[in-house]
């Protein structure tokens, strides 16, 4: 569908609607050959096997519980740990927080035996091999970019939106996971984009750096925006900041471009 999209952006109808023809049928053709519907699997004892359809939006509309019911219930098998190849950990892990499994992403990403990232860093590796355990071949493996996107894009929340691609426009949306702070800055072609969060007496505290000519929408771990401040103020009060709406135990704010420190009492 990305194919689609750029069609879509660059005004050629046409191509679009040819192109999201042929994604339909070629997901109908993938789904008759591998997915087996009444169990929910695509293949045995596999997670790649299961994440990946999800991530690629190839699974039935009705069937995507069902699917990721199976792919959760693997990894538990597994003890909480990946049993992908490197094709599989990326989606995993950003799948998992987007499907509503955060924390079980987290776990999955700071295992700290093998199959895990920390037992590399633990066995004094400074670079990845080429498996999970660390302790093979060209030991300079791409795979180690997706713990680094994992790091960027889920615990320190920097994400670009659909909406205005390019960083023009910004989600915040930090994963806490069991630790007290993180920090990260990302150069993007409008200026630095900075998320710099920890937990502290006051409750959690959010700092962030959104570059000029771009917007961005923050999500804070919340029950109520009335637990919110920004640089001291409630939320009402705080020049370039508006309340949205709340989802689930977060609440949505919009931003301008600028500085803001956003404190939350939990």
């Amino acid at each position: 569908m990305a194919v689609v999209r750029a069609a879509e952006l660059l005004g050629k109808p046409a191509d679009a609607q040819k192109y999201r023809q042929l994604a339909e049928q070629i997901k109908s053709s993938f789904n008759q050959h591998f997915f087996e519907a009444q169990t929910g699997l695509y293949a045995k004892d596999s997670q790649t096997s299961q994440v990946l359809p999800l991530y690629l939006d190839m699974v039935p509309e009705d069937k995507r519980d069902l699917v990721l019911e199976r792919l959760v219930e693997n990894i538990h098998q597994h003890k909480d740990h990946l049993s992908t190849g490197f094709v599989g950990v990326m989606p995993m892990l950003h799948g998992l927080t987007d499907w509503g499994y955060e924390d079980l992403g987290f776990t999955v990403a700071t295992q700290p035996d093998a199959p895990g990232f920390l037992q590399m860093i633990a066995d004094g590796y400074s670079t990845m091999g080429e498996s999970l355990q660390g302790d093979s071949g060209s030991r300079h493996h791409p795979f180690g970019a997706c713990i680094g996107s994992y790091l960027f894009r889920e615990i320190a929340g920097i994400r670009t939106n659909p909406a205005g691609p390019g960083f023009e426009k910004i989600i915040i949306r930090p994963v806490l996971g069991n630790l007290d702070w993180a920090r990260a800055r990302y150069d993007s072609i409008h200026g630095p984009i900075a998320s710099d969060w920890r937990r502290s007496v006051k409750g959690f505290e959010l700092r962030v750096s959104i570059p000029a000519n771009t917007t961005a929408t923050v999500e804070l771990p919340a029950n109520n925006a009335a637990a919110i401040t920004e640089s001291g103020k409630r939320l009402g009060a705080s020049v370039g900041v508006k309340f949205l709406r709340m989802e689930g135990n977060r609440a949505v704010v919009a931003i301008d471009s600028g500085d803001y420190s956003f404190v939350v009492q939990l």
